[in-house]
């Protein structure tokens, strides 16, 4: 550090009326940082300080940090090391919703009746590991006592490899018609799937299953302990109403 060298400087206020050479540096002895100049802004460009303290107040404009449409739904927030920012996925990532009229006709006793007509084919994965939100409702009649109930569970394949999982929960119903025989079920089921958590289902993919840019596959099944088990036969005005939902939710 024995050699010194000085440039051109000058307060804010003086750079303003100063046109400097194409390729001169000078010193904003103001705000502390360099100028550049191209021979005709008048002022220069005065250079990003690393403590950004020279960066004016709601200057930096959407376009300068929108990552395009796979992080719309994302916040600026400080990393996990705390060096550094980042962005964050938040909210809802995609919604896919699949509805139905089918009659699905006498299936008698199933544990795992597939609903294929409802199916969700083919969604990308937007973000690892991210959460995922299923909601589905199926009406069936089930022609017995009321002690017997409709369930409802979740089934999930990757495209890539055809591996597949159940999503499960407890058996979830709702006497339609509030009859003690031939009652009218509706199998209803709303789950929270968070593959970083192990408690949200009863079963479920692994950790790291869920993977960005793969595409899966998606299904919603009933289960039942009676052998009696009709389709929901139209004798009310909501007599089929089926309905899958898929959510990505970060």
């Amino acid at each position: 550090m024995a050699t010194q060298l000085k440039i051109r400087r000058g307060t804010t206020a003086e750079h303003a009326s100063f046109t400097g050479a194409e390729g001169e540096i000078t010193l904003d002895t103001t705000k502390d940082t360099l100028v550049a100049h191209d021979n005709y802004t008048a002022g220069g460009r005065p250079m990003l300080r690393e403590d950004l303290n020279n960066l004016a107040n709601n200057s930096i404009g959407p376009a300068k940090i929108d990552k395009g449409s796979s992080l719309r739904n994302s916040i600026l927030r400080v990393n996990a090391a705390g060096n550094g920012v980042e962005f964050g996925y938040q909210g809802t990532l995609q919604t896919h919703t699949k509805s139905g009229n089918n009659d699905f006709g006498s299936i008698g006793h199933q544990n795992e009746y597939q609903c294929s007509w409802l199916d969700i084919n083919s969604v990308t994965c937007i973000k690892t590991n991210s959460k995922w939100f299923f909601s589905g409702r199926v009406p069936t009649d089930d022609t017995n006592s009321s002690s017997y109930g409709v369930g409802m569970g979740f089934w999930i394949q990757k495209v890539s490899d055809s591996s597949s999982y159940w999503i499960q929960r407890p058996a979830q119903h709702e006497d339609y018609d509030g009859d003690a025989t031939d009652s009218y079920k509706v199998a209803r089921s709303t789950i929270l799937w968070d593959p970083e958590n192990s408690g949200r289902a009863t079963s479920q993919p692994p950790n790291g299953y869920m993977v960005a840019g793969e595409a899966y596959n998606f299904r919603v099944y009933i289960r039942n302990n009676n052998s009696n088990m009709r389709y929901f036969n139209g004798n009310d005005s909501n007599s089929h109403n089926q309905w899958f939902q898929v959510w990505e939710i970060a």
